[in-house]
């Protein structure tokens, strides 16, 4: 049980890490263009647009792989109260994952016209 506790510990201080690593790096990039006076095109020329499409399609795909890990664990757990734990997080992150499909078939239906 403690190696699990630790174990969701580490990684959610890592998620945070990592976003805001990467939100520090955008606003670098935001700094940079501002210095430079160089126009928002001259330095996306090379990269790659991630659409809200894209968003949400990853997002969906995070939020199954999820759900299926919660589960289980839940089943593969013996201690009761981690067991339940992991199979809120399972209803839970099957809403979630319920509203990004929604979301996605509605903004794909919307762009296809």
């Amino acid at each position: 049980m403690c190696k699990i506790i630790t174990w969701i510990k580490k990684a959610a201080v890592g998620k945070l890490t990592n976003s805001i690593g990467l939100h520090l790096v955008d606003r670098k990039k935001q700094n940079n263009r501002e210095e430079n006076k160089m126009p928002i095109d001259e330095t996306n020329r090379n990269e790659i647009e991630i659409t809200t499409y894209d968003r949400l399609l990853r997002a969906w795909e995070n939020s199954m792989e999820l759900v299926r890990d919660y589960e289980m664990y839940s089943k593969r757990i013996e201690d009761e109260k981690v067991k339940e734990v992991f199979k809120q997080f399972a209803e839970t992150e099957g809403m979630h994952a319920s509203k990004l499909r929604e979301l996605l078939l509605e903004y794909k239906k919307r762009n296809q016209n």
